[in-house]
């Protein structure tokens, strides 16, 4: 398992052998072949850095919904960098319809299913781990002291620390932090563009959690960046 070692050890050849056992609760078959990367296989891993909403959290924001209203087309990239160029005023009616909108899902907040079973897990090995998120550090804070019964993720990167994913600051960062490589780091989330992207430019090891099993394996050619690994739940992930 790629989380079952601390800070001084690699991660099992076990793994190779099965790709990986799965983790749920009835303890179904391993992952299939097409849903792992063999090049992350023996990879030594000793930090793990964790999306938030859709990833932690059960996701609950409509991205359609706050470009609708905020006045950015789906096809115009970046949200968040294009706002960052508008007015002053502009900007900051945006940041009031999205803060609106990102209360809204504090109130329906929910942690995903597995999480907190995993992140015990990292605990009892001592696997450091982190949050990067792009959602505001009130929300983070939020999340910890309602949501979470573990000890806090650290660091926790929100959307006042910037550059925002995919760029790989954020995960250089911790790792400086933690006195690691960036390749010798997890990034796990749901976001291709934004988690997979982030992890993948900073060379580290990217589990996509795929609930709505939209990809048919990480050669999957929709993909826009190809993760090493595919799973659809954190029970699976879990045991990577």
């Amino acid at each position: 398992s790629l989380f079952a070692r601390g800070r001084g050890s690699s991660s099992s050849s076990a793994v190779a052998r099965h790709a990986m056992a799965s983790a749920s609760p009835d303890g179904a078959s391993p992952l299939p072949a097409a849903r792992f990367n063999p090049a992350a296989i023996g990879r030594r891993i000793r930090g793990i850095v964790f999306d938030m909403d859709g990833t932690l959290t059960v996701p609950c924001i409509d991205f359609a919904e706050m470009r609708r209203r905020v006045g950015v087309h789906p096809t115009e990239g970046d949200i968040l960098k294009i706002i960052q160029g508008w007015d002053e005023a502009r900007q900051k009616e945006a940041h009031r319809v999205i803060a609106e909108i990102e209360e809204q899902a504090l109130r329906d907040m929910k942690v995903m299913a597995g999480a907190v079973e995993l992140c015990a897990e990292l605990d009892e090995r001592d696997m450091p781990r982190a949050i990067v998120t792009r959602n505001v550090m009130s929300s983070v804070d939020f999340f910890h002291d309602t949501h979470f019964p573990l000890p806090p993720f650290h660091p926790s990167l929100s959307r006042e620390w910037q550059p925002y994913k995919p760029d790989p600051a954020s995960l250089h960062y911790i790792a400086h932090q933690w006195n690691v490589k960036s390749a010798e780091l997890v990034m796990i989330g749901d976001s291709c563009r934004d988690d997979i992207g982030a992890g993948s430019n900073a060379g580290a090891t990217t589990i996509l959690i795929d609930e709505d099993k939209r990809w048919s394996g990480v050669g999957d050619e929709r993909l826009p960046v190809r993760p090493d690994f595919i799973v659809h739940d954190l029970f699976e992930a879990r045991a990577v």
